[in-house]
């Protein structure tokens, strides 16, 4: 078996020594997956609750999202791939439980919120390993970014559009069609008996009846 080589870096060009976790740049913080030899993206991190008052972290990259709850490790391990559907809500605060979840609230989603009877939150809807429908909500204060964050990475993969993308491109379809409809150019003529103008299309004056 061939001794494998050190990379270069792409951005300082020094070398890239072969480490445990890949092929890494200590200058740059660059780090590089030794069996695709693609570089390592970072995961984006979010805060959330589930249930009724289960904290969870929540790490999103090109391939999942990952919750994980602090003393039972990962509760969810969705792929980006299985997403049917992202909506982003809002829950009364009783919901979640007595007025215990204040704190909850207020270390999670900030002060702000913790003050409000609403809270934002985020359904994803998503297929299991056995192919059943699914669904999981969360409380979290940036739902919305997350949510585009999903939806703009679903594009990029050239993904199904989810139930809710397709809704939002039905109705934008309608909408262009009706604009169409009043962009059109109605052409008018002059009626010979009473001079009033009508529509080119009737075949006969609205007003007084008579023929083109």
């Amino acid at each position: 078996m061939g001794e494998k080589k050190d990379l270069t870096c792409p951005k300082c060009g020094k070398r890239m020594p072969l480490v445990a976790a890949g092929y890494y740049c200590m200058k740059d913080d660059y780090l590089v997956d030794p069996l695709t030899g693609k570089p390592y993206v970072k995961p984006d991190y979010f805060a959330g609750i589930v249930g009724e008052r289960e904290r969870v972290d929540i790490f999103f990259d090109r391939n999942h999202i990952v919750m994980k709850e602090a003393s039972r490790g990962t509760l969810y391990d969705i792929a980006v791939e299985d997403i049917d559907e992202v909506e982003v809500g809002r829950i009364e605060r009783s919901s979640f439980g007595d007025e215990a979840i204040g704190f909850l609230v207020f270390g999670i989603l900030g002060a702000a919120l913790a003050a409000s009877d609403n809270l934002p939150t985020l359904r994803i809807a998503y297929l299991t390993k056995t192919g059943m429908k699914t669904s999981i909500t969360l409380a979290m204060s940036n739902a919305a970014e997350l949510a585009r964050k999903i939806d703009s990475l679903r594009v990029s993969l050239q993904l199904p559009l989810t139930t809710k993308q397709k809704e939002q491109r039905e109705q934008k379809t309608v909408k262009e069609k009706e604009i169409i409809r009043e962009k059109e150019i109605i052409i008018k003529i002059r009626c010979r008996c009473c001079s009033n103008v009508f529509d080119e299309s009737l075949d006969k004056c609205p007003h007084c009846g008579g023929r083109r």
